[in-house]
């Protein structure tokens, strides 16, 4: 048989063991009062001791190994050490307030007892169940758990209802928090002329991110010659720096017109016309505020005048002489009358032409002394009938002795048949002869 012997006080209060033994070794002989007697194979349950009885296995003092009684180690509920059979106690390490034999620290209560064995909670955060209740004092338990099927929400998930933690019992996407969340500038609204820029958009939601300007009107990439900047750059959503344009005014240079700029004058480029720091000397050719009608005239910018160039239509212009003439008919109305007269004739006043110029009838004393018909045909007027029409010259001698011969438009007096008018050619009569002084 074998003796198991324990010495039990907790507290002046009666604690019962029941100890299972499967098999029990006989390891001594020899049994004094309080000692606990475990014969055969099952379950046996000690006295109840109501006294303190200190049990050790140096208690005999005798030297013999066979009078020496081994105790079986008693391991309680709550020890948290191995436990090796070395000691007898609540832990088999610290020995309690007994010191290094491994005697139960009895003077504790039961909140210390479970603050020290690691059962430190009394309370779990909303949502949270307490898990790992201390057996001193159901009130302390080891930690807070959340409910089954709790999940951590990632965005752009969030939980909804009471949390656990960060758990929850469900998630509910929410893209516009997330977006918020990940940059504060994230938005789905842009000013008029903006959007949200494709580059730059939220990873959750491509409709939020940042707006980027659209640059409507700044229409160029670079600023052409002869252009400068209308104000400051616009950079678009693709990072582009794109500009509005204006004509460059070359401040402190001028339009030198057709003179152009001085030997060695510096240019600059006014949108297509170039400008200088210095002009040619101006040849001063304006004289005139205004240009006078019948002229057109050219404005001289150096001199700030104007000077005749040509005319306008219906006039000729005199470059020599700087002068208009009208666009007339200079025909005289009287058709023996001209502009101007020979040499030797006689001039006599007679109308004027179309210009507005004196015509004149210019005469000289001459002497018919022949004729000669220059063409003649037979015309039909009336009732086959007809007459003799022609031209005629006579020869006129001056007394100068000079000869002239001078076309006269001649018909016939009579109407006759076709052969007497064919046949009677010399019977031309002219209706503007002169006899004595001749015109012209």
């Amino acid at each position: 048989m074998s003796c198991i012997e324990g010495d039990i006080m907790m507290n002046n209060r009666k604690l019962l063991f029941f100890i299972s033994v499967s098999a029990f070794v006989l390891i001594g002989t020899e049994a004094q009062s309080g000692q606990i007697y475990l014969s055969g194979r099952g379950v046996l349950s000690s006295q109840v001791y109501t006294h303190h009885t200190h049990l050790d296995k140096r208690r005999s003092s005798s030297s013999s190994k066979e009078n020496l009684v081994k105790l079986a180690a008693v391991c309680f509920i709550n020890d948290t050490e191995n436990c090796n059979g070395e000691q007898f106690g609540n832990t088999e390490n610290s020995g309690g307030n007994g010191g290094s034999g491994g005697v139960p620290d009895y003077d504790l209560n039961d909140a210390e007892r479970c603050r020290k064995e690691g059962y430190g909670l009394t309370s779990c955060a909303a949502g949270e169940t307490p898990e790992g209740f201390c057996i001193y004092n159901s009130a302390y338990f080891a930690r807070c758990v959340c409910p089954s099927g709790y999940k951590t929400c990632e965005p752009p998930y969030y939980g909804v209802g009471q949390a656990c933690g960060d758990k929850y019992a469900s998630c509910e996407e929410d893209t516009e928090r997330a977006c918020k969340e990940l940059d504060s500038e994230f938005t789905d609204t842009c000013q008029t002329g903006w959007k949200v820029d494709p580059n730059n958009a939220c990873q959750y939601d491509k409709t939020f991110g940042k707006c980027c300007n659209l640059c409507n009107g700044y229409d160029y990439t670079s600023i052409p010659e002869g252009y400068i900047a209308d104000g400051a750059a616009c950079v678009d959503c693709n990072g582009t720096s794109k500009y509005k344009i204006k004509i460059n005014p070359c401040n402190g240079f001028q339009d030198c017109g057709v003179m152009g700029g001085d030997t060695g004058a510096k240019t600059c480029m006014s949108g297509s016309q170039i400008k200088y720091d210095n002009c040619k000397p101006c040849p001063n050719l304006g004289t005139l505020s205004s240009c006078p009608s019948p002229f057109t005239c050219t404005y001289e910018a150096c001199s700030n005048r104007y000077y005749k160039s040509g005319c306008q239509s219906g006039y000729d212009w005199n470059a020599s002489n700087k002068t208009c003439t009208k666009q007339c008919d200079n025909r005289c109305e009287n058709s023996y009358a001209s502009l101007s007269c020979p040499s030797g004739w006689d001039t006599t006043s007679n109308g004027s032409d179309g210009c507005g110029n004196t015509c004149y009838k210019c005469c000289k004393n001459y002497t018919l002394i022949g004729e000669e018909v220059g063409s003649f045909s037979c015309k039909s007027e009336w009732n086959s009938l007809y007459y003799g029409s022609g031209i005629i010259y006579k020869i006129y001698k001056a007394d100068d002795g000079s000869v002239v011969k001078l076309p006269c438009i001649a018909r016939s007096n009579a109407m006759v048949t076709e052969e007497e008018c064919i046949a009677k050619q010399g019977n031309l009569i002219c209706s503007d002869i002169f006899w004595g002084e001749l015109c012209m």
